[in-house]
């Protein structure tokens, strides 16, 4: 895969799982209460990209990134720590519906919002 091809397949990650999975917690208000922050991260996860053809999983939207890229960021410095962000991001997934979520709510907000920074980092990486 050439530097390009990386560069797309970065760009579209950045905006299906980078923007859209912090999209829900992003328009959350300031102090949300139980209901409403557990709603914004099962929106975060389960239904982070909703288009004409339905829903697509935060978990699908990366399942399908890693099918495509192989491993093409294998030797990026840069590479390891988006996939820890993300994986990070994604555990919270087995969370959902019970006190860890709330106990832990800075933490889930920080490590889904933490995806998008580590996409663009690993792009700045590429692009040089």
């Amino acid at each position: 895969m050439n530097k390009a091809e990386q560069i797309e397949l970065l760009d579209d990650l950045l905006h299906d799982l980078g923007k859209y999975i912090a999209f829900p917690l992003n328009m959350l208000p300031s102090e949300p209460d139980g209901p409403m922050f557990q709603d914004a991260v099962e929106h975060a996860l389960n239904q982070t990209r909703v288009g004409a053809q339905g829903s697509q999983s935060a978990k699908s939207i990366w399942a399908n990134f890693l099918n495509e890229a192989g491993n093409a960021f294998d030797k990026n410095d840069c590479w390891q720590p988006m996939h820890d962000a993300v994986e990070a991001a994604l555990a919270w997934g087995a969370h959902l519906g019970k006190p860890t979520l709330f106990i832990s709510r800075k933490q889930v907000t920080d490590d889904i919002k933490a995806v998008s920074a580590a996409i663009r980092r690993l792009r700045d990486q590429i692009n040089g």
